[in-house]
């Protein structure tokens, strides 16, 4: 049996602007997502099956974490394996040491699916270079945030959030204070509560910010604070 200890970390955003609807259901956005160090920890064991089946066995220490077919984590193990077309079976058990606040937009489940899919990269020796398209499309399969855990590098996104450009001297010259009021927020709800006109459209700002100062500020806004703030 081969275990691990990993951190997975949390993410916010600066400024998150809603710029249209897309055919899919989906909507068009920008965001600068930024990684932070609050983060949960996951203890994986991996070893190979007896069987001709993969096992996924997840337990938490929060209670009302889904540990079922629900949890990004095993859909994470799933695609992963028939995306790669992985013949050998295994077994893994995943504890996840929760610290990440959940439905407060901070990206835990998002991180800990993009966690275990670094490890089984590097466990199974998948070569990332040949392989970047396939991997970046697994992820963005698993959660429109996925993408962007698999770097944690500050970058600007757009699309889903999967059409990324890294921010390579974005930097913040302020503490970051996280105000964790016990609101679960589900991101079906978020974007049904908008209420935008059929045809609306807005035109990206924030592809032109490249760090935070108090005369862009202005520009950082986040379209879910008016619905989220009443509730």
């Amino acid at each position: 049996m081969f275990s691990s200890n990993i951190n997975s970390y949390a993410k916010i955003n600066f400024g998150l602007r809603i710029l249209n609807k897309r055919e899919d259901g989906y909507h068009n956005l920008e965001t600068i997502f930024y990684p932070i160090r609050l983060h949960d920890e996951i203890h994986i064991d991996i070893q190979k099956s007896e069987t001709d089946y993969n096992s996924v066995v997840l337990k938490s220490n929060k209670p009302f974490i889904p540990l079922s077919k629900d949890n990004l984590c095993y859909k994470a193990v799933e695609y992963f394996f028939k995306e790669f077309k992985i013949r050998e079976c295994f077994k893994l058990s995943l504890y996840l040491n929760k610290h990440i606040p959940v439905g407060g937009g901070l990206g835990g489940g998002s991180s800990n699916a993009a966690t275990v899919v670094k490890f089984l990269i590097k466990y199974l020796n998948i070569d990332i270079e040949s392989n970047r398209e396939k991997i970046l499309n697994l992820a963005l399969s698993i959660g429109s945030d996925v993408p962007f855990f698999l770097s944690l590098k500050p970058c600007y996104a757009a699309g889903r959030g999967e059409k990324m450009i890294l921010l390579r001297d974005f930097k913040i010259d302020y503490d970051i204070l996280i105000v964790n009021p016990n609101l679960h927020v589900s991101t079906k709800w978020a974007f049904e509560k908008l209420n935008f006109k059929k045809n609306f459209s807005k035109e990206p700002v924030l592809n032109k910010v490249r760090n935070v100062e108090s005369d862009n500020l202005s520009v950082l806004v986040n379209d879910f604070e008016d619905i989220v703030f009443k509730k």
